[in-house]
């Protein structure tokens, strides 16, 4: 396992099960904010969540493969890779909280 003080972290599970997670920091909108695993999944069928936790007056929701319009995040996971996926986001000046679990690449 590893985490950084920067809230990024991944646990790799002895059957090779992965899970990790992180936050970025959106400074501007942008449609396609590249996140880098830390740990490579086996392939694509992998399940990935975002969330945002601030500015506060937005209630915190879960987006999915698609754009979620009532917070305007989304997981743009028609792109996605075994590697990482692209964040698409609309609110600026916010944190997002994402994380991902699946079978992990052969090391």
């Amino acid at each position: 396992s590893y985490s950084d003080e920067n809230g990024n972290w991944y646990r790799k599970y002895k059957s090779g099960w992965v899970e990790q997670g992180g936050v970025i920091t959106v400074s501007k909108t942008s449609y396609n904010i590249p996140v880098n695993f830390l740990k490579p999944y086996a392939n694509s069928n992998y399940a990935l969540a975002c969330n945002y936790t601030s500015p506060s007056s937005y209630a915190s929701s879960t987006a999915t493969t698609n754009s979620d319009t009532a917070t305007r995040i989304a997981c743009a996971t028609n792109r996605h890779t075994t590697t990482g996926f692209y964040l698409s986001q609309s609110i600026v000046n916010t944190k997002t909280k994402w994380y991902a679990c699946g079978q992990g690449a052969e090391e």
